[in-house]
């Protein structure tokens, strides 16, 4: 985004509140404008907008927004909760491979599973480790466990989907440095 674009959205902000910008001078702007470019400038105009319009459509508080109500919004924008499993469907989907394996070998069914699954069990070993166990461990241990896991993975997920792009390719390049083989690199671009 230009330094202009970024005008043009602060310019925005500041006329649907103005009660939050009553004496502001020149060189605050410039400064607002720097800041703001600094959070939001690997971003879009056009998202950006889109992300401001769905701010101001759903704010309720009469706050104008800081730059990463923005990023929020533009994330919630971006993902479809439709698809979305929820930690209950997904338990649904590992019961059900846990099940199945008394006719199908661990791989097979770890493999059938969503990939959000399959980040949560970890492994095709780990899935028949629990496949082994009793029925109330399943039901009762494992079950809590996995939906604890499920929540927070996705959770830490879509927090890293709301990072800039600058940041998600050093941590991911880190990342990939500390694992240092091919399919562990893989498996972290197929998360995100």
């Amino acid at each position: 985004m230009t330094r202009q674009e970024m005008a043009r959205i602060l310019f925005t902000i500041r006329t649907s509140y103005p009660n939050s910008f009553q004496r502001i001078d020149t060189q605050t702007v410039a400064d607002m404008i720097e800041s703001w470019m600094f959070t939001l400038g690997e971003y879009s105009y056009s998202d950006i907008s889109k992300a401001l319009k769905v701010y101001m459509s759903t704010d309720t508080k009469g706050f104008p927004p800081v730059p990463g109500q923005l990023i929020h919004s533009l994330t919630m924008l971006n993902s479809n909760p439709e698809k979305e499993l929820t930690a209950a469907e997904a338990w649904a989907l590992v019961y059900k491979a846990i099940c199945n394996l008394r006719w199908e070998c661990p791989e097979k069914e770890f493999n059938k599973l969503p990939k959000a699954c399959q980040r949560t069990i970890g492994t095709a070993a780990a899935l028949a480790e629990i496949a082994s166990m009793d029925t109330d461990s399943v039901l009762i241990g494992e079950k809590a466990r996995f939906i604890r896991q499920f929540d927070q993975i996705s959770k830490n997920e879509k927090e890293f989907n709301a990072l800039p792009p600058s940041i998600k390719r050093m941590i991911e390049q880190t990342s990939a440095g500390m694992l240092g083989n091919d399919s562990e690199i893989k498996y972290l671009e197929s998360a995100t």
